[in-house]
């Protein structure tokens, strides 16, 4: 499933004053009203700087207070158990002006659990999962990719296999973001690759509650479940991008998304002959089934 991400900047931020930015209560990440911010959240963003507007503090913040924030987060149950990014209203803000999309726009409803995410609550925890405002077109893009998956618009995603979105990003966007598409792409240090499966994961979490032990049934699960995503390395791979492949020009930016089950190194050191290689490839497929 390839969808274009969205990078029409519609909205505005809100609310520059400093002097509010200590004293807005919290962006509550579910939408749910029992379980609503019930005091004020430390802002640990006082202002934009002149050149990334979006994310960086413009003076050292207090860490005692940027760790009371992150504890609350912990209190309100909407961590996926790492520290998360405590969402003040002006962050989120920036978040949104990254799309010309409504706020108010469901982005799905999951009728069995009565329960549903918008496009504002995706922000909330986009910029949670640790994302700059920037990659938030690719967030949305992969969750509507995903979304027309059978299995994830079913009960999939509380399946006891516990699935995996694998995420893919093609285009020049890759560049321009720094996602990694080359050595290492399941591992950690790039900060894109590490935060946008995140972002889906706490989407799940927060707005729908598939967490382990309520909705989520996973019984062993995957390791890495939130960290799948590279880019695809373009311009050095013999064959078409993916997302020519599913029907998009060259150049166009694209995200394809999955849901996968498990996964299993093909370790072969000894040849690289073609068919000797197809061989192993064919084992280690007998083997995952």
């Amino acid at each position: 499933m390839t969808r274009e991400p969205d990078r029409n900047a519609a909205r505005s931020a809100v609310d520059p004053d400093p002097d509010r930015a200590a004293t807005r209560p919290a962006v509550d990440p579910d939408p749910d009203p029992d379980r609503a911010a019930a005091r004020p959240a430390v802002d640990p963003d006082p202002g934009p700087d002149a050149d990334r507007a979006a994310t960086r503090p413009a003076v050292d913040p207090d860490p005692d207070l940027a760790r009371e924030a992150i504890e609350y987060c912990y209190e309100k149950d909407w961590t996926d158990g790492l520290p998360v990014v405590p969402a003040s209203a002006e962050l989120v803000d920036q978040f949104l002006a990254h799309t010309a999309r409504d706020p108010d726009e469901v982005l799905w409803r999951m009728e069995h659990l009565g329960r549903e995410c918008t496009l504002h609550t995706a922000a909330i925890n986009a910029a949670m999962a640790g994302c700059l405002p920037e990659y938030f077109p690719i967030v949305l893009a992969a969750w509507d990719a995903v979304m027309r998956d059978r299995a994830a618009k079913g009960g999939g995603w509380q399946s006891t296999s516990g699935p995996a979105p694998l995420i893919v990003i093609n285009g020049p966007i890759r560049g321009e973001l720094g996602i990694n598409c080359k050595g290492g792409i399941f591992a950690a240090g790039f900060r894109p690759n590490a935060t946008i499966p995140r972002a889906l994961g706490l989407m799940l979490r927060n707005a729908f509650g598939v967490v382990p032990h309520v909705f989520d049934q996973t019984t062993q699960g995957i390791p890495g479940r939130w960290s799948i995503c590279f880019g695809e390395n373009e311009e050095e791979s013999p064959w078409e991008p993916l997302a020519v492949e599913t029907g998009l020009q060259t150049d166009v930016n694209a995200v394809s998304c999955t849901l996968t089950r498990t996964y299993e190194f093909v370790d072969n050191r000894h040849t690289q002959d073609p068919e000797q290689l197809l061989n192993d490839f064919a084992d280690t497929l007998g083997r995952t089934g």
